[in-house]
């Protein structure tokens, strides 16, 4: 259930946080492409998924300590999702809603 939601952007970068009333958070990064920057994600995960959502390749990385992050690029945009055990469901669901 989303109880707050807050919203931070610059030039290259928007990033929005959704929380529920437990402290659990959902945060999206959109990161315009652009040829002089580059995206750091954490490649230490214990397993690897690749799904297809919209006809593109959704990554979900999940790690032992419950964490998940996905990457997803969709039209000039790459989008990382990083949440706390969240399902890969719910990570569709969210992909699927970007437009």
């Amino acid at each position: 259930t989303l109880l707050a939601s807050s919203a931070a952007s610059d030039v290259y970068k928007r990033q929005t946080i959704y929380s529920n009333e437990s402290g659990e958070q959902i945060i999206i990064d959109q990161h315009l492409v652009s040829d002089n920057r580059q995206i750091t994600m954490d490649l230490e995960y214990s397993e690897e998924k690749e799904v297809e959502v919209k006809g593109l390749p959704l990554l979900i990385y999940r790690y032992e300590d419950g964490f998940v992050s996905a990457y997803y690029e969709y039209q000039e945009s790459v989008f990382i999702l990083s949440a706390d055990k969240i399902s890969d469901d719910e990570i569709i669901k969210i992909i699927e809603g970007i437009n």
